[in-house]
């Protein structure tokens, strides 16, 4: 992700003049901002995924000072490893914008055998549907959890096997 496309959403943000289904920003001033595990459940949950964006206000969509980027993706990666159920994935950096440094994640979408993700604190789990981050009803779980395909690994050859391997 280059500043330039950084830009190019960032003007598609203000000309909407909210945010959109698969991209969400928060200011974090102060850190990693505790609303942003919801986006992570919502959009590992999401087809395709989402991006999240730290450093920008809302509604107009200007940059605002984050303290220290680094700091910012370590409780990302933190948060995503250990504070989401299954653990998600995600890319992430810093750009240059208007003046100000921001931190963007693409955040992947989980497997169909892995999902609903939940955030570990709360045991809840989200789904993007426009500007919002909305809890899975027990309906919803349900049908993630019978879209989950059965594994495979246990169907493939051994080939370094023999017989005398086998325990009969």
């Amino acid at each position: 992700m280059d500043a330039k496309r950084i830009a190019e959403i960032v003007a598609d943000l203000r000309e909407e003049g909210s945010d959109l289904s698969n991209v969400e920003v928060k200011a974090a001033k102060g850190g990693f901002p505790r609303s942003a595990k919801s986006t992570l459940s919502a959009f590992a949950n999401t087809p395709g995924g989402g991006l999240l964006i730290f450093g920008l206000s809302e509604p107009d969509f200007t940059p605002v000072r984050i303290t220290d980027p680094a700091a910012l993706q370590a409780s990302l990666a933190s948060i995503a490893r250990t504070g989401m159920s299954p653990p998600i994935t995600f890319s992430s950096g810093v750009v240059q914008f208007e003046g100000a440094s921001l931190v963007w994640a693409e955040i992947d979408e989980l497997s169909t055998s892995a999902k609903p993700a939940h955030v570990f604190a709360n045991n809840k789990a989200y789904l993007r549907s426009y500007d919002g981050d909305y809890e899975l009803s027990d309906l919803e779980k349900q049908a993630f959890i019978a879209n989950r395909a059965a594994p495979k690994f246990d169907g493939e050859a051994v080939t370094a096997a023999g017989i005398a391997d086998l325990d009969v």
